[in-house]
């Protein structure tokens, strides 16, 4: 008799055994898939945010550096063109043997 309830203790403390490790590893593959899911999103967060400020910059810097540039670029053409232009006419003003000024520029 004393033996029946000594096997039936082992096999309920077992069970009971079975039990706290089969919760304990499923509440820790539950704590590790909710940590995977929030790395994972922030990571796309992140990403998206990185991506959106790369789109803000070339959108900045299309919409406010390009007509900047077009008028720079405007202006040093219209420089060069009047140095030119001066140039030339003060080298026909002098006749001077402009070969060397003409190789200048």
């Amino acid at each position: 008799m004393v033996i029946i309830v000594i096997i039936i203790i082992i096999i309920i403390t077992i069970i009971i055994i079975i039990i706290v490790v089969v919760v304990v590893v499923v509440v820790v593959v539950v704590v590790v898939v909710v940590v995977v899911v929030v790395v994972v999103v922030a990571v796309v967060v992140v990403v998206v945010v990185v991506v959106a400020a790369a789109v803000v910059v070339v959108v900045v810097i299309v919409v406010v550096v390009s007509p900047v540039l077009v008028v720079v670029v405007v202006v040093v053409v219209v420089v060069l063109v009047v140095l030119m232009m001066m140039t030339k006419t003060a080298m026909s003003k002098r006749k001077l043997p402009s070969l060397k000024l003409r190789a200048v520029f």
